[in-house]
């Protein structure tokens, strides 16, 4: 955090953050944000979007697009504004505003800016086109709130000249805020009525959160919502306007907390008291029952199918990075979605290497990144499966030892009845619902979504491939080969016994 004004207009420690027009200081507006190519679809931040704490980059000079489809134009607007990045009380000051402060300079130009009491930087921008950082030193681009013609309106300056331009939002400009002073504005009143009661046991693992909150001066109002299991709960939502709020389904026999915060609308702030409850405990489980990961609350259909309990859908857990980056050894599990969209992933589950998903360890039957409790299939198991739902090879007939197309009809037997291209659906005879999720290839492409589900063991062929299974649109049987561990394939898991 920076205590002294800046001492020079290239004073680097003085630059400060490059933010996209309208959105919220989640981490995009870092100068070493990494960039994605796939615009937001909302303008609110929550810790679970893909774009979240990524500079959001539109590929092409033309596109009148910004960083938000469809674009919203009502953002940044006023201390209450949504997405106000600034400090409770601050607000971007509008472009009639940013006139009046040039016009008071000893000079029109960043000598000027930099000579004014707000010691203006030449702090450069970042580039929507490809993320890239410009002109740092020399020339200085700073937001403000007013918008015109579908563009956002800033002030620029440089060795020569200032004056008030626009652009488009998907640019990175340095943010500089205003105070508003408000003499008679009273702040929020605490917020109250908490459902559940503050300390309320046996809670449903599907609750909805509500609270009362009223203003004196009869403002509207806005809160920050903090949640979690520990006792200070993290920052989940802001700027949220309804009193009452769905957290998702919950973990079983576990404490939450959870505090509101209200704003009102000249940006006063009132907290209110940190609430409690738990959750109901959890019934015993046994295999064909949903299973919750307490890494994250995903539920999972589950299914018995002989002696062995497998996830009857394809894993989904991780952060999404985009195609174009190799997972890595970091202690953070990553996944891809198909074509970098998370609802391929709400649908077919995640894509992995090799590697990630073995959590960079070559022990066959390994957890891996599966939940606790289950772990990555082997070969052999993946074998026992196709032999118990093949009606002409049992287990351990020799045919399932074989490379390349095995069996009779295992593979239409585990195939989902819909979802897969020209009249390829399976039977699901067994629930086991296999998904054609595709795969993401070490060129970094994404192929056969729809037409083939590929599934990884924890086997590996030698150093560099590791074996799979393959299911086919167009075939009855179960396919069994190997492949270069940089490839990403979906995931099951299979339960510990």
């Amino acid at each position: 955090m920076l205590l002294e004004p800046a001492l020079s207009s290239d004073d680097e420690e003085a630059y400060g953050d490059l933010y996209q027009w309208g959105r919220y200081a989640e981490g995009h507006e870092s100068r070493g944000s990494d960039t994605t190519f796939n615009k937001a679809t909302t303008a609110l931040p929550n810790g679970g979007n893909y774009w979240d704490g990524l500079f959001i980059v539109t590929g092409s000079i033309i596109d009148p697009e910004g960083w938000l489809v469809p674009q919203n134009d009502s953002l940044w607007q006023g201390i209450g504004g949504i997405n106000n990045p600034c400090p409770p009380g601050f607000r971007i000051p509008t472009s009639s505003e940013w006139n009046e402060e040039r016009n008071s300079w000893s000079s029109n130009n960043s000598l000027g800016a930099f000579n004014s009491p707000l010691k203006l930087t030449s702090s450069g921008f970042r580039f929507r086109f490809n993320g890239s950082i410009y002109a740092v030193g020399g020339d200085g681009y700073y937001w403000s709130s007013t918008l015109i013609n579908s563009e956002a309106r800033y002030l620029y300056f440089y060795g020569n000249s200032a004056y008030i331009d626009q652009g488009n939002h998907a640019n990175g400009c340095t943010v500089r805020c205003i105070k508003e002073e408000s003499a008679s504005n009273h702040p929020p009143d605490q917020s109250s009525n908490p459902s559940p009661q503050n300390g309320a046991t046996n809670i449903s693992t599907d609750t909805t959160l509500s609270w009362s909150c009223s203003d004196p001066d009869g403002d509207d109002l806005t809160y920050n919502i903090y949640f979690g299991t520990e006792v200070n709960p993290p920052l989940i939502e802001v700027n949220y306007v309804d009193t009452f709020y769905n957290p998702g389904t919950l973990l079983n026999d576990t404490t939450y907390f959870w505090k509101i915060v209200a704003y009102d609308t000249p940006g006063d702030s009132t907290a209110g008291d940190i609430w409690s409850f738990s959750t109901i405990e959890q019934s015993s489980w046994s295999c064909g029952d949903p299973f919750i990961d307490d890494r994250d609350g995903q539920s999972y259909n589950t299914v018995q199918i002989g002696t062995q309990c497998w996830m009857a859908e394809n894993l989904n857990i991780g952060i999404l990075l985009t195609g174009f980056n190799n997972q890595t050894d970091n202690g953070v599990i990553e996944k891809y979605c198909y074509s970098g969209y998370e609802f391929n992933c709400d649908d077919y589950g995640g894509l992995y290497q090799w590697n990630e998903m073995m959590e960079y360890i070559t022990l066959e039957g390994s957890q891996g990144i599966c939940p606790f409790g289950w772990y990555v299939p082997t070969d052999e198991e993946w074998k026992q499966l196709e032999g118990e739902v093949d009606s002409q090879y049992n287990y351990p007939d020799p045919e399932w030892n074989t490379i390349g197309s095995r069996g009779f009809d295992a593979g239409i037997n585990l195939k989902s009845s819909s979802g897969w291209y020209s009249s390829g659906n399976g039977t699901n005879l067994y629930n086991f619902t296999g998904l054609p999720g595709g795969y993401r290839s070490t060129s970094f492409s994404f192929y056969n979504l729809e037409k083939f589900g590929h599934f990884w063991t924890s086997n590996e062929d030698d150093s560099s491939n590791a074996f799979y299974r393959n299911l086919n649109y167009s075939s009855n049987s179960v396919w069994r080969y190997y492949t270069p561990k940089g490839t990403s394939y979906s995931v099951r898991c299979i339960k510990d016994e």
